[in-house]
């Protein structure tokens, strides 16, 4: 088990630390105490983001991406992030692969 700490854990989520307790006093995400410090697995965090993908797969175009995540609308309403937030992070995200796509040629 590779187990990763709570500033990782918010770093490839992108959630901030507030959302990250609401998610471990939901059960979404399941702690591991090594001392003091509560740490997460690897793992588990990477199903977590497999839970959005789904939603994201077979979608060509930017705006279908957008209109699939709408769709799923207080679906992950546990989660503390809106359906708004998610879209604009998930626009960002667009952007900057296909400023690294150009940068590296694919």
């Amino acid at each position: 088990m590779d187990l990763i700490t709570s500033g990782e854990v918010i770093e490839m989520l992108r959630i901030s630390k507030s959302t990250l307790h609401r998610w471990i006093s939901n059960g979404k995400l399941k702690t591991y105490r090594t001392g003091k410090k509560l740490k997460f697995d690897y793992k588990e965090v990477i199903e977590v983001i497999e839970e959005y993908k789904p939603v994201l797969k077979n979608a060509s175009t930017k705006e279908e991406i957008i209109r699939k995540i709408k769709s799923l609308k207080g679906k992950y309403s546990n989660c503390g992030v809106s359906t708004e937030d998610y879209i604009k992070r998930k626009e960002k995200d667009m952007e900057m692969e296909e400023i690294y796509e150009k940068k590296h040629n694919f």
